[in-house]
């Protein structure tokens, strides 16, 4: 995937679900409360078990508009 958006690190304490949310609003330019909650599109309590269980693991689904792709240490968009 060749990101057009800048590739974001996640933070090791944070909730990976607010930083896709946050990340998408960035390049948006909005506010993270004007997305749609991130649970309509995937299940945000097993993507944040999953990014931290510390395995290799890729996720990658759709959210508004964007491809995100995210790695353990890495959140990528691209525009759809």
């Amino acid at each position: 995937m060749n990101p057009k958006f800048p590739i974001r690190g996640t933070e090791k304490d944070g909730s990976t679900t607010v930083e896709v949310v946050e990340a998408v609003a960035a390049v948006l330019d909005i506010p993270p409360e004007e997305l749609p909650p991130l649970y309509h599109t995937v299940d945000a309590d097993a993507l944040d078990a999953l990014v931290e269980s510390g395995n290799n693991i890729t996720v990658r689904f759709e959210y508004e508009g964007f491809e995100v792709l995210v790695k353990p240490d890495e959140i990528h968009l691209q525009e759809r």
